[in-house]
């Protein structure tokens, strides 16, 4: 496992474009630093919809994942994809992280290197980073309002 301080540089080379601006990059370094690295090979499904259980969030450092769901008519169909700096996860509208059965399946494009992170050290950070809470909140919830108009554009237009 790579040490915190590479990781975290990387990830925020990474991240920084798309990711939440308004938090301050040592509490960013400071929640990064809490997850687990996953690497994924190109091509495998690693959440699947309805059947894996979701208690964190993912953050995509290198490569694409793909959102997938099924369509009323039972066709799978890949309704986002996303590259580094996103957060991939189960969020309620309020962007809080929650936890239950994944609502899509989501696989790896391209080879992917992962940091997964639990719901309690999500909620632990937001504890310890009160000024950046709202922020991150505001964030997640835009990001997940954002896929969920995406994907029933490209579901209804199938």
């Amino acid at each position: 496992m790579k040490t915190p301080q590479t990781l975290s540089s990387k990830a925020l080379q990474n991240a920084q474009p798309a990711l939440i601006q308004g938090v301050d990059e040592n509490a960013l370094v400071d929640l990064l630093s809490r997850g687990v690295v996953q690497n994924i090979p190109a091509g495998s499904e690693f959440v699947r919809q309805g059947k894996t259980r979701m208690a964190g969030l993912y953050m995509i450092l290198e490569g694409m994942v793909g959102q997938e769901e099924n369509s009323p008519s039972g066709e799978l169909l890949m309704t986002c994809a996303m590259g580094p700096g996103e957060f991939l996860g189960e969020i309620d509208e309020h962007g809080h992280v929650t936890e239950s059965l994944s609502s899509v399946s989501l696989k790896a494009h391209s080879a992917c290197q992962l940091m997964f992170l639990s719901k309690a050290m999500v909620d632990q950070w937001l504890e310890a980073h009160a000024t950046e809470q709202a922020q991150f909140m505001r964030y997640l919830a835009r990001e997940s309002s954002h896929r969920k108009e995406f994907a029933s554009g490209v579901v209804g237009n199938a």
